[in-house]
């Protein structure tokens, strides 16, 4: 598979915001899934699209949203753990 683009990933803590809180309340289940799954979405989208446009070894760098838990773990939209499969190293 020819690779498109070289993607790097890194975790800004400028404003963390824990995992499931919106505006200081906590929010249910199924909302914390809609406020990932569209970000994630519009992500795929773009990269599937920009992928036929970029040459060979370019260098893309994206800034996709993570949540912080409580606990101090990020959730990271699961997109991330699928570049490769979509031609991104």
């Amino acid at each position: 598979m020819k690779q498109r683009a070289r993607l790097s990933s890194s975790v800004s803590q400028a404003q963390a915001v824990p995992f499931g809180c919106v505006g200081g309340q906590r929010t249910a289940r199924g909302d914390q899934l809609k406020f990932t799954s569209r970000p994630e979405q519009i992500i795929e989208k773009f990269l599937r699209n920009i992928a036929s446009q970029l040459q060979p070894g370019t260098r893309l760098c994206l800034a996709v949203p993570a949540w912080q838990a409580p606990s101090g773990h990020f959730h990271h939209l699961p997109l991330l753990d699928h570049l490769a499969e979509m031609g991104y190293n």
